[in-house]
C-alpha cells in the first residue's frame, strides 16, 4: 500500500503545478504590446543638485510630462500621464511617435 504514496504525491504536485502554470499563462496573455498616441508633451527646465561622495554640483535638469492615450483590451480608449523628473537630458523629439501631430508646450 505504501508503494503508491510517492505516485499519489507526484500526481497531486503535477496537478497543482499545471494549474499554477495555466493561471500564469493567462495573466501573461492579458499584457500585450500596444502602441499609444502622444496627445501632449510638456516640459520645464530647472536647476538640480547632485551630492556626490566627495563633491557637490549643480546641473540643468528637465521635468517632462507625456500625456498619452491608447486602447485597452476591452476596446475602450484610456488616457495616462507619464512624468519624468530631474532628468539630465530632454527626450529627443524624434523618439516620440506621432510627435509632429501632437501638441507641444512648455510647463
Amino acid at each position: 500500500m505504501w508503494a503508491w504514496a510517492p505516485l499519489i504525491a507526484l500526481t497531486i504536485w503535477g496537478l497543482v503545478s499545471v494549474d499554477l502554470y495555466r493561471k500564469e499563462r493567462y495573466e501573461l496573455s492579458q499584457y500585450t504590446n500596444t502602441s499609444c498616441r502622444l496627445l501632449r508633451y510638456s516640459y520645464s527646465v530647472g536647476s538640480c543638485e547632485d551630492y556626490g561622495e566627495y563633491r557637490y554640483s549643480k546641473y540643468k535638469c528637465y521635468y517632462e510630462q507625456f500625456d498619452v492615450g491608447h486602447y485597452v483590451s476591452s476596446g475602450n480608449y484610456t488616457y495616462g500621464t507619464i512624468r519624468i523628473n530631474e532628468s539630465r537630458q530632454q527626450h529627443p523629439n524624434q523618439q516620440v511617435p506621432n510627435f509632429k501631430s501632437s501638441s507641444f508646450a512648455k510647463l
